[in-house]
């Protein structure tokens, strides 16, 4: 569903931002994911993944990691904690299709 969703978008970047509360990894799943770094960053790359298999394109998108530094909510219970362990979806139009400026009004160089 969301990938028919981004396709419909086709000249447009996609992010992938993954994030994640604030506790620590868990002792069983440190070797995976020593920090909450690897954690939002794996979260990031699955998403990529089950993206690129329902045909998107793989050069249009990039995974990004945030770890616990961009919280939705203030983290004070289970519920809160669920709220921050999330994928985000950013759209951005293509850097293809946007013209660069030059002083002076040049156009750029082709």
């Amino acid at each position: 569903m969301l990938a028919d969703a981004l396709k419909s978008f086709p000249d447009h970047l996609i992010s992938i931002q993954g994030h994640s509360d604030s506790r620590s990894i868990a002792p069983a799943l440190q070797s995976l994911y020593p920090t909450n770094w690897e954690l939002s960053a794996s979260r990031a790359a699955s998403a990529v993944r089950v993206l690129r298999e329902a045909g998107i394109d793989p050069s249009r998108m990039q995974a990004v990691g945030f770890a616990d530094a961009r919280p939705l909510v203030k983290e004070i219970d289970t519920v809160s904690r669920r709220k921050n362990r999330r994928i985000e979806v950013l759209l951005y139009p293509s850097q293809f299709k946007i013209k660069a400026y030059r002083p002076g009004g040049r156009e750029p160089a082709r």
